[in-house]
């Protein structure tokens, strides 16, 4: 059997060899016309006494390619059926990206303090940066949300987080591999005043707090968060006021693949001729 796997460019070659086979010699064609266990005009994908191999070598996306197995039982070499298959890419990305949703719900979130006016930015607004602002063209105060880390604490056999699943209705299977996976990042609020960076802090805090509900949902578990004040005087010729939140969280990074189970597999066929 060939299977394309999700990622694409690879397929992978599953044996069924014959009691008496010793080893497995793979080859690959751009047609189906195979000359024996030395074809030159194959390439040997490699050989084992396995019952599996996986083919990586200069794989194109949307070409067909032909496999033949030559087993060796200590005497003669036996050439299966040729089959074909066609590698595709079908991977997609489960993972929620913890560092954009803390930016899309602080920015909502520091829209709803200045309509209460808990906030009183002159320009009304506060916007919500991933990268540290640039003074010539940014009015503070602004909150700003860094990336410090992302790192595996969990891990299954085969990276496989949680079981395949079979969805009824679309008639599919999905699998996925990742982990479970610790993120802390940095969330800055910037100000020019020390009374306005108390009013930031609050407002975060209560953010973080009232959006607990909506981290859970979308899979970000044992959330917790830190504070802390700074000031710099010098980096930027004038007085800034910065309050700097910890946040970190669990979550699952998961890389998924739907896969009909009659398409994309193909089956190598038994043996057909026997060579010396």
């Amino acid at each position: 059997m060939i299977v394309p796997l999700a990622v694409g460019n690879a397929l992978r070659i599953v044996l069924a060899p014959p009691d008496d086979a010793l080893r497995a010699r793979v080859l690959r064609r751009a047609d189906a016309n195979f000359a024996g266990e030395n074809d030159p005009g194959a390439v040997v994908v490699g050989e084992t006494d396995g019952h599996a191999l996986t083919d990586t070598s200069a794989l194109v996306n949307g070409k067909t390619y032909f496999y033949a197995v030559a087993y060796f039982d200590g005497v003669h070499w036996q050439l299966s059926a040729p089959v074909s298959a066609v590698p595709q890419a079908s991977y997609f990305d489960a993972t929620v990206d913890v560092q954009s949703v803390l930016r899309s719900r602080l920015e909502a979130g520091m829209r709803v303090e200045v309509e209460r006016r808990e906030l009183l930015p002159q320009s009304g607004r506060i916007e919500v940066l991933t990268a540290p602002p640039v003074f010539n063209d940014k009015r503070l105060p602004m909150v700003t949300v860094h990336l410090e880390t992302e790192n595996p604490v969990q891990r299954a056999i085969g990276d496989q987080p949680v079981p395949d699943t079979f969805d009824d209705v679309a008639g599919d299977w999905q699998e996925s591999g990742g982990w479970l996976g610790r993120t802390q990042l940095t969330i800055v609020c910037w100000s020019l005043n020390p009374d306005e960076r108390l009013a930031m802090r609050r407002s975060l805090r209560r953010l973080l707090v009232a959006n607990l509900p909506v981290f859970s949902d979308l899979g970000l578990d044992m959330v917790e968060f830190s504070f802390n004040d700074q000031a710099d005087f010098q980096s930027f010729g004038i007085p800034v006021y910065q309050c700097v939140c910890t946040f970190s969280a669990m979550f699952s990074v998961t890389v998924a693949d739907k896969v009909d189970p009659l398409e994309g597999a193909v089956a190598l066929g038994p043996a057909l001729d026997g060579f010396m």
